[in-house]
């Protein structure tokens, strides 16, 4: 997630849990303009209603949206693995150390 002047402040991996995470942090540090980066395009694209949300994912993905709700302005985008590579550097790294960073 990055902030108002386009710098990273939170990272993470491991499926739709991580965007929930990383907005309740926001929502919690009082973030009004939030851009989400993600490899993850069908779950950016149920986000943005560009596709069905799939019933295994629905409980999670209203939670996520009650959540950008309580936030001025969520932009979600899907972003390369390949054409990201420090995106994905720090993914990776967050991964390996449980999942998120802050």
């Amino acid at each position: 997630m990055l902030d108002f002047a386009g710098l990273l402040k939170m990272a993470g991996g491991m499926g739709g849990e991580v965007f929930h995470r990383a907005l309740v942090k926001c929502r919690d540090l009082g973030s009004d303009k939030v851009e989400v980066e993600s490899d993850a395009l069908s779950i950016i694209q149920m986000l943005n209603g560009e596709r069905c949300i799939d019933a295994r994912l629905e409980c999670l993905l209203c939670d996520i949206k009650a959540l950008v709700s309580q936030i001025r302005k969520v932009k979600f985008m899907f972003v390369q693995r390949s054409g990201n590579i420090a995106t994905h550097d720090v993914a990776s790294y967050a991964t390996s150390r449980g999942g998120s960073f802050l």
